[in-house]
This record gives C-alpha cells, structure tokens and sequence, in this order.
C-alpha cells in the first residue's frame, strides 16, 4: 500500500514477456501433458499408438464386427 498507482500511460499490466511465457511456454507443457494422457488412456484400453493409425476406417465399417485390439482382445 506504500507504492503510489501505476501509471496507465507508462506501465503496461500485459507486456510482451508476458505473451511470451503465457502462449509459448506452457501451452507447449500443456499440449504434451494433453497428447500424454489421450495415449495413455488409448493404450489402457488395448489401442496402443502404432496401432492407431488408419484405425478408424475398420472401426465405422459394417462389415467388420471383430475389431481387434493390440492385446489381442475383440471388440464387437
């Protein structure tokens, strides 16, 4: 309470370091922890990454009925 106010004209309360630390620093944590979990949780449930790809395909198709996971287990 000793300090005067800031001065509007002069002192900035968003400064480019700020920006900086804010959408360059920790969105890129945050974006690793985001991938990290959505595999893990994948991988708990028998799709493991390499198995990911081009999956999609024979989960929406009709015609399969016995998808299987990487631990060998189907899906029906």
């Amino acid at each position: 309470m000793k300090l005067p106010p800031r001065n509007p004209n002069k002192d900035k309360l968003v400064t480019p370091q700020l920006m900086s630390y804010t959408y360059g620093q920790s969105s890129v944590f945050q974006l690793g922890a985001g991938f990290f979990c959505y595999f893990l949780t994948l991988g708990y449930h028998g799709f493991l990454p390499h198995r990911i790809i081009g999956l999609r395909a024979q989960w929406d198709s009709g015609a399969i009925n016995d998808l299987e996971d990487s631990y060998g287990q189907e899906w029906v």
